[in-house]
């Protein structure tokens, strides 16, 4: 990390897409998350750092560390309509995957897709 990044508080960014199915999309919800993971794949190959873990040093200071282990992925079915949701006053702790300060290691990139019962997809990411 640079001595900028050492200067500012972490900060959290996640970002929250949301898709509603097309009437004449084909694709199984299989190959939604299996396209999602191959274009995840090739991109996290040009840009590995956002593969990387941000762990402390023994200096205590945040260091990506890229270890070729990938990140986490998640893939989950909500039993609920997208429509239902209340975007108008959304809790985004439900739908973005938080980050905790004070962890000794933190992923750079979880992402997340979510499926709603026939009304579209979500998917989420944070970046730190």
């Amino acid at each position: 990390m640079s001595n900028l990044d050492l200067l500012l508080p972490p900060i959290e960014a996640g970002v929250f897409f949301c898709y509603k199915k097309k009437e004449n999309a084909n694709m199984s919800p299989e190959t939604v998350v299996d396209t999602f993971k191959k274009s995840l794949s090739r991109v996290l190959s040009t840009f590995y750092p956002l593969a990387g873990e941000i762990v402390q040093n023994s200096h205590g200071e945040p260091e990506v560390v890229c270890n070729n282990s990938g990140v986490e992925f998640v893939h989950a079915h909500a039993d609920v309509e997208l429509r239902d949701l209340d975007f108008y006053h959304p809790d985004l702790s439900k739908l973005v995957p938080k980050i905790y300060p004070g962890l000794l290691s933190v992923q750079v990139n979880p992402s997340r897709i979510t499926r709603f019962n026939s009304s579209g997809k979500s998917e989420s990411n944070n970046k730190v």
